[in-house]
């Protein structure tokens, strides 16, 4: 529901709709799972006797404000990713912050408006009705495959132990049997399995974040080891950042294997032009003290020299195309300027080129028919005809990478500039769009992880109301941060804007499996160690089973043949792996040792 009301609303404001949004289905699912395991574990640590509605309030009681701190942190860090120049990532964080807003609102209503209704069922069970019956009126008895025996229906009977239930016995509610026929069957069976399904009793994830994972990890050999493997990752991550470096090879990425465009991209590659990059040189109007470009000869040869013999970036075949050395040797055979000839005047030049351009007897001066721009377009004479912009072509090297080809557009820039600057040339191909996105990918990446990263440490300051349990969730939120950018060398990604997304995205999504661990810690009494300890049994079974999900939820995108959703799933699995790791094996060990008072023990004092 609330991916769908995400993207209705985001229609409404008429937010674009683009590739890498199509990943947000799969990420909302996994996110909203999270708060869905935290409220269910803490209802089921309620008593089982009080009414439904008691135990809900209890549950939301507990796991309201962790889920409260979540959601906020989310949707801050999310917000965050939508003040950037890059528009795949603006659409993407807006449709985040929307689907993030509504899921919690969701959560929060509709998920226990159904909650409610289920511990109604529950009640029935207790009383000695089927789990899945309905109340037959007329016989007074409750009607279902469990009351069902032989072709009877049967009136549901309770033990004398249990008809105190105001009393809220939990023993005896738990003992509810009923009779059927000559046998008795429990109501609260296991529809998979032997035995009687128990609320109560933790489960598995709780007992092996709760009990047996820091049985280990905060004795004092263990919190050793979790401090030296902590260090041995940090330093594998660095080690790891070192070695990423910026690309974006979309034509390459962006088609999937098997298709006919991916043999004919290696053909080309192998013996044609392969990966590199065709552009141009534009010059516009001279100014007005010197109107034709009779007095810019010397400029247009200098420009094509240097890029010729000084740009490193631009290949020699094929060779710079120039229009200027075309009609030069038109004039003089074998001349590639032609600034002294007698033959060209400030008032004949421009309209000299024009004869050259459209005559039908020069082949080789049509060839450059629209690469020189007149006002107007068609002239008579020579006294109105004036050269407006021209374009010259050239070819760069192979682009191995992001880095070559940022330094490819500069220096094209600065040549052209250097060399004609009068004109104000611009080097420009539409592939420039991307390679000028490397320029800015780096910074903005950094500064919206920066900002999100400000917004976590606030907003939990605001909602966990003390300054080092939100200095420890944005110390767990940086380590994964960290991790995930040296892990994208591990696993063969590129820094560019699809994995500049998942590293903003990082901060929003880690920052859970700290945040609820973080709030216990708070909300329980005793020693540190018992805290942490107590904190991992309370809601770490939870925080697992939401990772848990999330994976589940982003697996099936590891079987995708497109670039984008493979670097989603190899860097969502990053985050889960290391959200983990540092939300139920790093964050327990350091509050362990230099956690914060409880918020009893501070209100005490």
């Amino acid at each position: 529901m609330a991916i769908i009301t995400a993207f209705g609303l985001a229609q409404l404001f008429k937010i674009k709709f683009n590739l890498v949004v199509q990943t947000l289905p799969f990420l909302l699912l996994g996110l909203g799972t999270d708060d869905t395991f935290v409220i269910v574990g803490a209802y089921h640590q309620t008593d089982a006797a009080l009414p439904g509605e008691d135990r809900i309030a209890q549950a939301m009681r507990a796991a309201g404000s962790s889920i409260l701190v979540t959601s906020v942190t989310d949707m801050v860090a999310f917000l965050m990713g939508s003040y950037t120049e890059l528009p795949a990532l603006r659409a993407f964080s807006a449709y985040a912050t929307l689907g993030i807003i509504f899921d919690f609102f969701y959560q929060v209503t509709f998920f226990l408006a159904c909650l409610a209704l289920d511990t109604k069922r529950e009640k029935r069970a207790y009383n000695g009705a089927p789990r899945w019956g309905f109340q037959c009126c007329c016989l007074g008895s409750w009607c279902g495959s469990d009351q069902y025996n032989e072709g009877q229906f049967v009136k549901a009977v309770l033990p004398e132990s249990t008809k105190d239930l105001e009393k809220g016995q939990a023993e005896g509610l738990a003992a509810a049997t009923v009779v059927a026929g000559d046998g008795k069957r429990d109501p609260n069976r296991k529809i998979f399995g032997a035995g009687s399904y128990d609320p109560s009793a933790p489960s598995f994830a709780t007992k092996l974040v709760g009990e047996w994972i820091p049985k280990y990890t905060l004795s004092p050999v263990g919190k050793a080891i979790v401090i030296v493997a902590e260090c041995g990752l940090l330093a594998m991550a660095i080690y790891g950042s070192t070695k990423v470096f910026m690309d974006f090879q979309f034509r390459d990425w962006f088609t999937p294997d098997g298709s006919w465009l991916k043999d004919a991209f290696e053909v080309e590659d192998r013996y044609f032009s392969g990966d590199s990059t065709a552009f141009e040189v534009y010059t516009k109007e001279p100014p007005a003290d010197r109107p034709s470009y009779y007095h810019f000869q010397d400029d247009l040869v200098r420009l094509v020299d240097e890029l010729r013999a000084n740009d490193k970036f631009v290949t020699d075949n094929p060779p710079v195309s120039s229009w200027y050395e075309s009609f030069c040797n038109s004039v003089e055979p074998g001349q590639m300027s032609c600034a002294n000839s007698s033959q060209l005047t400030p008032d004949n030049f421009d309209f000299q080129v024009f004869q050259f351009i459209n005559s039908n007897d020069s082949t080789e001066g049509r060839f450059f028919n629209g690469r020189v721009i007149f006002e107007p377009p068609v002239c008579s004479t020579a006294d109105d005809c004036q050269i407006i912009s021209s374009r010259i072509d050239g070819q760069s090297q192979d682009v191995v990478d992001g880095q070559f080809a940022v330094d490819l557009v500069d220096s094209l820039r600065d040549t052209a500039k250097a060399a004609i600057p009068d004109l104000d040339p611009i080097a420009y191909n539409p592939v420039f769009l991307f390679y000028d996105g490397f320029r800015v990918i780096a910074w903005e990446t950094v500064r919206n992880v920066l900002m999100a990263g400000v917004a976590v440490f606030v907003m939990s300051l605001i909602v966990l109301s003390n300054f080092f349990a939100g200095l420890a969730v944005l110390a767990m939120v940086a380590a994964t941060d960290v991790m995930l950018f040296g892990w994208m060398h591990y696993v063969d990604l590129q820094f560019n804007t699809v994995t500049a997304i998942n590293m903003v995205l990082a901060v929003g999504i880690a920052v859970d499996y700290s945040a609820h661990i973080t709030h216990s810690f708070l909300v329980v009494k005793g020693t540190r160690d018992e805290r942490a300890k107590a904190a991992l049994f309370r809601i770490g079974g939870e925080v697992l089973a939401g990772a848990f999900t999330t994976f589940l939820a982003v697996a099936v995108m590891g079987a995708a043949e497109h670039y984008i959703f493979q670097v989603f799933f190899k860097m969502f699995a990053a985050i889960i792996m290391f959200g983990i790791w540092h939300g139920v094996i790093v964050l327990p060990v350091m509050l362990s040792i230099l956690g914060p008072v409880a918020y009893e023990d501070v209100a005490k004092q």
